[in-house]
């Protein structure tokens, strides 16, 4: 896969060419960030940026031995947070990968609660986020942040109006985020996104309750949809 310098010339040349851009409207054709943030103010969100992404290939991308370790970082809690495209897949097979041998579980607990959102049964909730905040399941925990953050990335993209595509990691996946997707604009949900990983953020540098922030986390979704 290209890196983002390679990704942001080609994108920059393909909007300028669709008339979404101008030549010298962009300071740094190779810096994506300034790209995506231009756009953003040009059109109101980064749809026509991301049109100009192999996404299929992106989606679909295996975790390599980079993201593996990146994933080990976050469970020994070295690493706290990850910036990744939205719609990259590995960084969260990687998270299923290295979580222990109940990690696929957890992701369908996760899609479970998901799935019950507006009305989430408050009792399977504080069950699921009480077994997170023990201290003997940090890997877990860390696990479920990074695929729980991963979702909601994955889910602005299909709000934006990108399709979720054809591979679930576990079924019902894409049917979960198409209903959520429906229930508030792309740039609420990616606010809420931000926000909820700041709140993971705080808890950590903060030493706050675990529990809470799962708590938060879901519940946070679950007012995003009613």
């Amino acid at each position: 896969m290209p890196l983002s310098r390679e990704l942001s010339i080609e994108a920059h040349r393909k909007l300028v060419h669709e008339g979404v851009l101008t030549v010298g409207e962009c300071a740094d054709p190779t810096d994506l960030a300034s790209l995506a943030t231009l756009v953003f103010q040009k059109t109101g969100s980064q749809a026509a940026l991301i049109r100009q992404f192999p996404v299929d290939k992106m989606r679909t991308a295996r975790a390599n031995e980079g993201y593996r370790m990146l994933m080990a970082l976050m469970l020994e809690g070295a690493v706290s947070h990850v910036l990744s495209l939205n719609f990259d897949l590995a960084p969260q097979n990687a998270a299923v990968e290295l979580a222990d041998a109940g990690g696929l579980a957890l992701y369908r607990s996760i899609l479970g609660l998901l799935a019950q959102v507006p009305r989430v049964e408050v009792a399977e909730l504080h069950a699921f986020a009480d077994k997170l905040a023990r201290p003997d399941a940090e890997e877990a925990y860390r696990a479920s942040e990074q695929l729980l953050s991963q979702f909601l990335g994955r889910m602005v993209v299909l709000a934006a109006g990108r399709p979720f595509g054809p591979e679930e990691l576990i079924a019902g996946e894409g049917e979960a985020m198409a209903r959520l997707a429906a229930c508030a604009d792309p740039a609420r949900w990616a606010d809420l996104r931000d926000r909820i990983g700041r709140d993971f953020a705080n808890t950590d540098q903060l030493n706050l309750d675990r529990k809470q922030a799962i708590l938060g986390a879901f519940f946070a979704v679950e007012e995003m949809a009613r």
